[in-house]
């Protein structure tokens, strides 16, 4: 198999058939088929194909548990499915889990083909777009935004979009990447810019929230901005972050979330989660700025997930 030619995988040899013809005949791609998602798997092994087009319901492997596989040893490789009547939750699942799209049995001689062809164009588009920014040197991005906490979910929205063009991220992995630069952005607006005391918290009595909203609205508090700069570079993106206060002491910051003293404290967390999330982690001198990196997750020719094969490290630079 190669990018020429599509793997048709069904357990009835009659629709097998049915599917095989209709792609050699109408798309210019060849075919090969498989029995079973088991069968298929040690054929994409060998050999990659465009594309898989799965029929949902089989013997020892279905097509959700067929395009989870794939989804998971080759992230580029798409897959369409071949539903039938019933298998509609599955399908829907499916889809959740990574399938690129979907056609119903009963209208297989209708749409197949011109959803294929859709599918492999968009992939198509995609693979040319990953071989022209092997060649891209740098990018980079500068936002300012006030510190108004309710602006944190729309930046991290956006920075999360900029990391999954990027990088080959699973679901989690994503969440987890946008969970620290959601803590990040918090503790430059209310430590940073608002100057409040992590202790605040601790007391438990509101009094931190009324302070941060009293500061929200008042000189010189208000005024101050949190800048944001995403650097991105071949194997690496650093979003550095720095905030308009004073600063803080960045050298006694050890917490350990494990910790009897700690398990019920509702400060230091956040940092923990930054630097468990993110793959280096580090501050300018005065302690207004953090920087966080996340490295490149390389893949192998056949794009199956590899381990980075180097680490950037973050270089400050003023804003």
């Amino acid at each position: 198999m190669s990018d020429s030619t599509i793997l048709v995988v069904d357990d009835s040899p009659t629709d097998r058939a049915i599917a095989a013809k209709l792609l050699s005949g109408r798309t210019g791609y060849s075919v090969l088929t498989a029995s079973n998602g088991q069968e298929a798997t040690e054929m994409i092994d060998k050999h990659p194909p465009a594309m898989v087009v799965t029929d949902l319901q089989m013997p020892k492997m279905d097509g959700l548990q067929l395009v989870v596989e794939v989804r998971q040893r080759y992230p580029h490789l798409p897959c369409v499915l071949i539903t039938a009547r019933g298998s509609e939750e599955l399908a829907a699942e499916a889809i959740r889990r990574g399938a690129a799209s979907y056609v119903p049995k009963r209208r297989m001689a209708e749409i197949l083909c011109t959803t294929v062809l859709q599918v492999l164009a968009a992939s198509h588009r995609q693979k040319k777009q990953r071989e022209i920014d092997k060649f891209r040197i740098r990018r980079e991005f500068e936002y300012c935004m006030p510190s108004d906490a309710t602006k944190i979910e729309l930046l991290v929205t956006r920075l999360q979009q900029l990391v999954a063009q990027r990088f080959l991220l699973d679901e989690i992995e994503l969440i987890q990447t946008g969970i620290a630069l959601s803590e990040a952005l918090r503790n430059a607006i209310d430590h940073g810019n608002l100057e409040l005391d992590s202790e605040l918290k601790c007391s438990g009595d509101g009094e931190f929230e009324r302070l941060a909203e009293f500061r929200r609205h008042r000189q010189p508090w208000c005024d101050r901005r949190v800048w944001v700069v995403v650097r991105e570079t071949a194997d690496a993106m650093t979003f550095t972050i720095r905030d308009e206060g004073s600063g803080f002491d960045t050298v006694n910051l050890d917490y350990d979330p494990t910790s009897p003293e700690n398990l019920s404290r509702p400060c230091g967390r956040g940092l923990f989660l930054i630097r468990e999330f993110m793959d280096e982690v580090t501050f300018n001198e005065s302690g207004n700025e953090i920087s966080l990196v996340k490295t490149a997750v390389a893949t192998d020719s056949a794009g199956s997930r590899t381990s980075p094969q180097s680490t950037y490290t973050a270089e400050f630079a003023e804003i």
